[in-house]
């Protein structure tokens, strides 16, 4: 189940330009990452100020970005 890639980040750039051709992926990966991290933040700040609206704000989020970059790799597959 070890199965570690010693160089992990030139995999990664060798295969990027295959798996994000579609223009519309590239745009959801634009709004999909800088959400996600926002709502990281959210629920790191939630969790240390105690309010449940962060949490549920990030956690909604966090989701959102999922959804798009699933929604976007889908793309890729067509």
């Amino acid at each position: 189940m070890d199965k570690r890639l010693p160089d992990l980040h030139t995999w990664q750039w060798r295969g990027y330009t295959d798996n994000h051709r579609h223009p519309a992926n590239r745009v959801l990966h634009l709004i999909a990452a800088p959400l996600f991290i926002v709502a990281a933040l959210l629920i790191v700040d939630g969790l240390f100020s105690l309010s449940i609206a962060s949490i549920a704000i990030g956690v909604i989020g966090l989701a959102a970005a999922l959804a798009f970059q699933r929604h976007g790799h889908m793309l890729e597959q067509q």
